[in-house]
Order: structure tokens, then sequence, then C-alpha cells
């Protein structure tokens, strides 16, 4: 077991990922990324803050890798789930640095960064 457990944040909807869905003309998909690819416990949390969210419109979000996955109704469109989206990352957040703290992990909130770590400026001038 790892002695450090991270926290992540929502850093971005990929607009370049919005999908169509085939099936049902009137959904369509896009991901938001997240500061890093979340462990099995946060995702797990994750989901099931989600099943139990009470908001009528929503519709399916599936973690996968460093992205969750939402499907919305082109009525309803994207703004309508910003807020929800980024209320249940902070909840599953919660929950879980509570679940680490009481098992005696560290954990961290892991930031978003846009450039990756190997990335170097030129010059400073």
């Amino acid at each position: 077991m790892s002695d450090i457990y991270y926290l992540y944040e929502p850093a971005d909807i990929d607009t370049t990922q919005i999908e169509m869905l085939p099936d049902a003309p009137e959904l369509f998909a896009f991901p938001v990324v997240l500061s890093g690819e979340p462990d099995p416990v946060w995702a797990k949390t994750f989901e099931q803050v989600w099943k139990e969210c009470r908001y009528l419109n929503k519709l399916a979000a599936t973690v996968r890798g460093d992205r969750i996955r939402f499907i919305c109704s082109q009525k309803q469109g994207m703004e309508d789930y910003l807020y929800l989206i980024e209320s249940r990352i902070a909840e599953t957040n919660r929950r879980v640095e509570a679940y680490w703290k009481k098992q005696g992990a560290r954990v961290e909130r892991l930031k978003y960064e846009h450039y990756p770590s190997s990335f170097r400026p030129f010059a400073v001038v």
C-alpha cells in the first residue's frame, strides 16, 4: 500500500473529444480531464457519489483513466453540468480524504499541470 494518496481536481473539458452518440442523437458525451489518474478507491467513490446525486437531469458518468466521461442531453448543454461536476468531484475528495486518513495514510491534492514536468522554457528574459 502506498503511503500517499491523492485528491483530484477537474482540469478542463476536452472539447476535441466531444462525441455525438449514434444510438441516441439527442445525447452527447464529453470528457472532463482530471489532474491525474485516480486510484480505484477514488474512481469507485466518484461513481457512488454520482449515483447518489439527486439532480434529476443527470445522465451517466464513468471514470476512464485521467478523465471522467459524462453523457449529457443536447437541450440541456454542458454548462448546466459544470457546477454539478465540480460539486461531485469535491464531495468525492471529501469522502476519499476521510477514508485514507482513517487508514493512517497521507493525502495530498494533486494540482493540474498544464505542461508536463519535463517541459523547460528556452530562456527567461
